[in-house]
């Protein structure tokens, strides 16, 4: 009896000091547990689903315990009720993770905008899995754009993929029009199909385009001038429709004789979806008729650059 009035009487002291220590005579908090032996100092038992709350001038902001998940779990975060409060992990007394009230995880900041936003450099070993799978060796993680998911997807380089081909190109009975396609080489006949006067792209992807071709007119007398030589692409459906102006080139006089030539050169990429059609027109300016020899020839060769 005198010990539980000793007890009451001590804890009455120090209520009214606003401080309890245990294992101090002078706490500096309103519970100071102090033990320079003993490394578990404090232990918390309560039935399943226990938690301590945390609270802020009267509010209820958080807790620690096994609250929520499996029985094994333990939880430290913010409470049923607190709507907009995040929770952090700080340093110095600075937040560097932060999990926001909707679930973003941010690192370096404390307004994630993505489900994790890290603000700074990335490292990390092992694998790294794209929509579910690490992708195959060699490779590479490519964006969708917009709200599409980034894929991965298999790099070609100018000199290793399948889709490469040398067509010729020629004409001999017009002023202008399109030129009749013929074939040197086509490594993938099924992507790239060659017919008549088209060029028919059926896989999708970044083509580049070497152009070679010359125009040649013979006259029995001297012009006074030099005719232009143009070549276009013109090109129907899908992405980029539409005449493409591929380069022009002046027909100079050669010698003595009324012989008029010159060849167009150019190199270019192009995007093109599959299903589009390429034509390769071209035109002769201010070449008058009477001429006795109308020669167009020359090349169009090229390869897939990326799908």
């Amino acid at each position: 009896m005198l010990a539980v009035l000793a007890f009451s009487l001590l804890c009455e002291q120090y209520s009214l000091a606003q401080n309890v220590g245990i294992g101090t005579a002078s706490p500096s908090s309103p519970l100071e547990v102090k033990s320079d032996n003993i490394l578990h100092l404090l232990r918390l038992d309560g039935p399943p689903g226990m938690y301590v709350s945390l609270n802020e001038a009267g509010q209820y902001r958080g807790y620690f315990g096994s609250y929520a998940g499996a029985a094994p779990d333990v939880d430290f975060g913010t409470g049923v009720g607190n709507a907009t409060g995040s929770v952090h992990l700080t340093i110095q007394g600075s937040p560097r993770l932060t999990v926001t009230s909707i679930g973003f995880v941010g690192i370096g900041t404390t307004s994630p905008t993505f489900p994790l936003d890290v603000v700074g450099g990335l490292r990390f070993t092992g694998r790294l899995f794209a929509n579910g799978t690490s992708g195959s060796a060699g490779q590479v993680l490519t964006s969708g754009g917009g709200a599409t998911n980034a894929t991965w997807q298999t790099l070609n380089s100018a000199y290793d993929n399948n889709v490469r081909f040398s067509l010729t190109c020629s004409n001999n009975s017009a002023l202008n029009g399109e030129l009749n396609i013929g074939t040197r080489y086509n490594t993938n006949p099924s992507a790239v199909a060659v017919s008549g006067t088209t060029i028919t792209i059926n896989q999708t992807g970044i083509y580049h385009f070497d152009v070679a071709i010359s125009g040649r007119l013979d006259y029995s007398t001297n012009l006074g001038y030099n005719p232009e030589f143009g070549i276009n692409f013109f090109i129907t459906g899908g992405t980029g429709a539409g005449n493409h102006p591929s380069g022009s080139a002046e027909l100079r006089k050669n010698g003595t004789m009324n012989r008029y030539s010159g060849t167009v050169y150019n190199g270019f990429d192009m995007y093109l979806t599959a299903g589009q059609v390429v034509e390769v027109a071209f035109n002769y300016s201010n070449a008058p008729a009477g001429y006795s020899i109308l020669d167009t020839f020359g090349y169009v060769r090229g390869y897939l650059i990326s799908n």
